[in-house]
């Protein structure tokens, strides 16, 4: 049998009990791990859908005419960022909602959005933070974009990565749409990469999802 909830606090409260999203240590909301899997797939497929696609989408999940769906998408301000949501959670969840409540769910997940490209374990640069970098005695500069599964595979990593790093070497990260010139100084055509500087040269790139071993190993030769 389906639930139904209808009052925004009580299915932020569902979603948090679910673990789709988590509460940061400052408060905030933000998507747990199965929440961000799911998010990205469906994104992947409806985000930058066709309005007939979004329309034919909506009213098959609603039971609707595609006329209907058009008014309900006007009525209530429906967006593909909702749609994602509503899928998202839907797939994500182990019980049963009826459409109300996922439609609800999927506002609220919307609302949330999905987490940064950049970890929050290093810090965020923009195009001129990193060219300095590239410019200190050792530092490490990582690139990142949305959507992209190599990168969350390294976001799971990314502790044991950094535990590879000799103290008192800087980490910085970039989503690599905002460093356009970094990338073309440096030959950055991939996200995740991570490219490492010692004495003020570039010494190497680890390009795509790697091992921790590869990073290691990189570590060692740029920094040893």
């Amino acid at each position: 049998m389906s639930s139904s909830v209808t009052d925004p606090e009580t299915a932020v409260d569902r979603l948090v009990e679910a673990g789709l999203l988590v509460e940061d240590p400052a408060g905030d909301l933000r998507f747990g791990e199965a929440l961000t899997d799911a998010w990205f797939v469906y994104a992947d497929t409806y985000r930058d859908v066709p309005e007939d696609v979004f329309v034919g989408t909506v009213a098959e999940l609603f039971g609707l005419e595609p006329a209907a769906a058009e008014r309900r998408i006007e009525d209530h301000g429906v967006t593909r960022e909702q749609l994602v949501g509503y899928l998202a959670a839907q797939s994500a969840l182990d019980d049963e909602h009826d459409t109300g409540t996922l439609a609800l769910f999927g506002q609220i997940v919307a609302e949330v959005g999905p987490p940064p490209p950049v970890p929050p374990e290093v810090e965020t640069v923009d195009d001129e933070r990193a060219l300095a970098l590239a410019e200190r005695d050792r530092a490490v500069v990582t690139v990142w974009a949305h959507e992209c599964e190599p990168c969350r595979a390294l976001k799971r990593d990314l502790d044991a990565v950094l535990a590879g790093l000799p103290d008192g070497v800087p980490v910085a990260g970039a989503e690599g749409g905002s460093i356009p010139e970094f990338r073309a100084a440096y030959g950055v055509e991939a996200a995740p990469s991570v490219v490492l500087f010692a004495d003020g040269e570039h010494v190497e790139t680890v390009r795509g999802r790697a091992t921790v071993e590869t990073y290691h190993a990189a570590f060692e030769r740029a920094f040893g």
